[in-house]
């Protein structure tokens, strides 16, 4: 009966120890989301969406053909390595993928966020939802209309610590 009590405190030690490894292992990790991050450089961006239009101050609008992962803008922000990245997720139809879409693929990498936000401006329910990774803070910006049945995923923003 020992035997079994000891296996079994065992058992439950490692695996708190196991989540906790995971837990800390993803915020040790750097951000990417569909082949982008703080890396990626106006250059980058021109090569990778030959069909897009690229604006003044490092704003590309995605085209039809380049769309992908719900991104349909890419804004970066530095002179050299990027102070903060910015994708947008609003279609040319103005829909947009649910929160909980892209809030699940961030937790499959980044575990659970460090803060999440909510308050209405004017008929508007805002969520945002927030991890505190090792070198970068990721914010999912959410939003929901009166309209709408869930929350929409507006952007995700990327700055450096």
């Amino acid at each position: 009966m020992l035997r079994i009590f000891l296996t079994f405190v065992l058992i439950l030690i490692l695996s708190l120890d196991i989540g906790y490894t995971k837990h800390a292992r993803a915020h040790e990790l750097a951000f990417e989301y569909a082949g982008l991050s703080l890396a990626s450089t106006a250059q980058d961006l021109l090569r990778r969406y030959p069909d897009s239009t690229f604006e003044a101050h490092n704003y590309f609008q995605l085209s039809a053909k380049d769309t992908h992962d719900h991104i349909f803008s890419i804004e970066l922000f530095g002179p050299h390595r990027n102070a903060r990245l910015r994708l947008g997720f609003e279609s040319p139809e103005r829909t947009y993928p649910t929160c909980k879409q892209i809030e699940k693929l961030l937790i499959s990498r980044y575990a659970k966020p460090s803060n999440v936000a909510t308050f209405n401006e004017e008929s508007v329910k805002n969520r945002y939802l927030s991890w505190t990774l090792t070198r970068e803070s990721v914010s999912l910006y959410c939003f929901k209309r009166a309209q709408d049945t869930d929350y929409q995923a507006e952007a995700i923003a990327v700055a450096p610590h």
